[in-house]
């Protein structure tokens, strides 16, 4: 059993910005919608750290500054975590520690769910009542249980349900994700 979000004009969000256009989007929606969007970028390393296009991922942040234009012209607040060193500690040594053994690459999950969570530390910071991402899935509500759990979107091509699959209901009930239709 789902239900609708109900009108949530007026209330703050923070949205996870990685200069990519789904976040982009995922933020001018939510705008849209009449939500006070609070655009924030989420740094796990340094650029002159590593070779971005050769190692990291896509949602590794490589210009601070377009994501600050973005921002400006969107005409929200923009914030950026210093998160490297949680990252070398929930993703990178997690990661090495798995090569070693044999054990699958469980990086994207931390990540993800690391990145869920400083966006969550910061939300109550600031006051907000949401944050947001720009994946492509959604989360259902169980009206019985309370319960909120990520569900695939309809395009399987560009689900990432996957990624959030290990995301606490904690964070899930101040979750929102624009982009899941």
């Amino acid at each position: 059993m789902t239900t609708e979000i109900p009108n949530q004009s007026g209330k703050r969000v923070i949205v996870a910005l990685t200069g990519r256009i789904d976040s982009a989007v995922a933020a001018f929606l939510l705008k849209k919608q009449g939500l006070q969007v609070i655009g924030m970028s989420i740094i796990t390393s340094s650029n002159n750290d590593y070779n971005p296009s050769d190692i990291l991922p896509h949602c590794h942040i490589q210009d601070l500054d377009k994501i600050h234009n973005f921002c400006n012209t969107l005409n929200i607040p923009f914030y950026a975590a210093d998160a490297k060193s949680r990252f070398e500690y929930d993703v990178v040594d997690p990661l090495v520690e798995r090569r070693l053994s044999g054990a699958a690459n469980a990086a994207c999950f931390n990540c993800t769910r690391m990145r869920i969570e400083v966006m969550y530390e910061k939300m109550k910071k600031l006051r907000a009542d949401y944050i947001a991402t720009g994946h492509f899935c959604k989360i259902h509500k169980n009206l019985n249980s309370d319960e909120y759990f990520i569900h695939s979107n309809k395009d399987i091509n560009s689900d990432q349900s996957a990624l959030l699959s290990e995301v606490e209901n904690k964070y899930l009930q101040h979750l929102m994700l624009p982009l899941g239709d």
